[in-house]
């Protein structure tokens, strides 16, 4: 009875032991060590260590750690990434000639479908261009066309194999990938062929949690923005415009971790607020909030919770000249407001844009006042100093009553006034107010 139990305890501290990564750097003694993980935007330091005088150091992750992609620098070294999935007790081996990664499934897999990847990628471009050059030329033409049929299908097949894994570096591949549909998304018109395999992808396939340790959070998002862009600056309306907040919420719904929820969600939000898109980021808002996954919310979702959310057709806040008096007491057909911080570079194309604008606006019987959120008085009157229009600024950033009245989080916000002094809209651009002047 001993013996069994002795062996069954033997199994179960075997089960429980950690997972290690071990750095063996022979010719580097001493020398100073950093482990670090990728999160949403940011880097998070795991390890901040020194190496022992036969150059190894030995980390054991705790079971926290979820699965991503880590950057190890060791002494002047540039970082090396590596993926840590959190069952592999994984060793790092360097020197001047290079660093291996050994007994690792995940980082084996990697450099492998890797590899895969960019030689289709590279001769998938190749038949591209061949079969633009030799557009008159049919029968050169015609092997350009087979071959690209025959990459195709290895290409379908090498995407069922990382769709099939269960590996990190699958979806880690899979979203390296997608970056590449960014040329195709961008694109003035867009080519619904090209853009609905990256769509259908990226709305039915991301793993939102894995998507936020891989370091290509941002680029995947950014890329798929461009499916969801309104009209203008010389580009056609996404394919799937309408459907941005759904999709947004589907995905949210997806997500089985709460901190990649918030982040998402946040990120998601922030966006809206950015580009103006007002009733999808309340829609959005509206089903974080019924959630009630988030706990504690970023200082930006607090600031939506808190902020007054105005509602068209509902009275404007007043806002106090330089002089004392209000904005409101001069006689016009409307009013424009224009919220604004002096090194934010998109407010820069807004004030441009202003500018070129404002005599139309004013000859439209249309008073115009900025808002800064500029805190340095100097930065403020140098870069107002020369407006032909009405300007306040009281130093306090966001966080002064005129923005907190318009519940603005974000610049440049854009509010017109009726002449009854109520809300009659906000925007994000002075180009789609001229639209609607004209």
């Amino acid at each position: 009875m001993k013996t069994r139990l002795l062996f069954f305890c033997f199994l179960f501290a075997g089960a429980v032991q950690a997972q290690s990564v071990t750095l063996h750097f022979a010719d580097q003694p001493n020398a100073p060590v950093h482990i670090d993980a990728h999160m949403g935007l940011q880097t998070d330091i795991l390890v901040k260590a020194t190496l022992d005088g036969s150059g190894s150091y030995t980390f054991k992750p705790g079971a926290q750690y979820a699965p991503g992609m880590w950057v190890v620098s060791v002494g002047k070294q540039e970082g090396v990434e590596f993926i840590w999935n959190g069952s592999e007790n994984l060793t790092i081996d360097g020197d001047s000639k290079g660093i291996k990664i050994i007994n690792s499934p995940e980082n084996d897999n990697l450099r492998t479908w890797g590899q895969q990847q960019m030689k289709l990628a590279d001769k998938l471009r190749l038949c591209e261009t061949g079969m633009q050059v030799y557009a008159g030329e049919k029968s050169k033409q015609q092997f350009f066309i087979t071959e690209n049929k025959i990459l195709q299908q290895q290409a379908a097949k090498f995407n069922g194999t990382l769709s099939k894994s269960k590996l990190y570096a699958a979806s880690f591949i899979r979203y390296i990938a997608m970056e590449q549909f960014g040329q195709a998304i961008a694109a003035p018109v867009q080519d619904k062929k090209l853009c609905e395999p990256f769509y259908n992808s990226f709305k039915d396939s991301t793993d939102l949690t894995k998507l936020y340790t891989s370091g290509h959070w941002f680029n995947v998002i950014n890329t798929a923005l461009g499916l969801y862009r309104k009209a203008g600056n010389g580009l056609g309306e996404g394919l799937h415009r309408k459907d941005f907040p759904m999709d947004m919420i589907y995905m949210l719904a997806s997500t089985r971790n709460d901190e990649t929820f918030k982040v998402f969600g946040n990120d998601i939000l922030m966006i809206c607020e950015q580009f103006g898109w007002d009733a999808e980021r309340d829609h959005i808002l509206n089903y974080i909030v019924a959630s009630e996954r988030v706990k504690q919310p970023t200082p930006f979702m607090q600031k939506l919770y808190d902020a007054q959310v105005y509602k068209i057709g509902s009275p404007a806040s007043d806002i106090a000249l330089n002089d004392g008096s209000s904005f409101f007491s001069q006689p016009a057909s409307q009013y424009l407001l224009l919220f604004f911080k002096s090194d934010c570079d998109h407010c820069q194309h807004e004030i441009a844009a202003l500018k070129e604008q404002y005599e139309t606006l004013k000859s439209k019987g249309v008073a115009v006042l900025t808002v800064s959120a500029d805190t340095d008085d100097m930065v403020n009157k140098t870069y107002s100093n020369a407006f032909p229009w009405q300007h306040v600024c009281d130093l306090k950033g966001m966080s002064g009553p005129d923005f907190g009245n318009y519940g603005v989080v974000g610049t440049p916000t854009i509010f017109i006034i009726d002449k009854d002094k109520k809300i009659a809209g906000r925007y994000a651009g002075i180009a789609e107010i001229m639209a609607k002047l004209q």
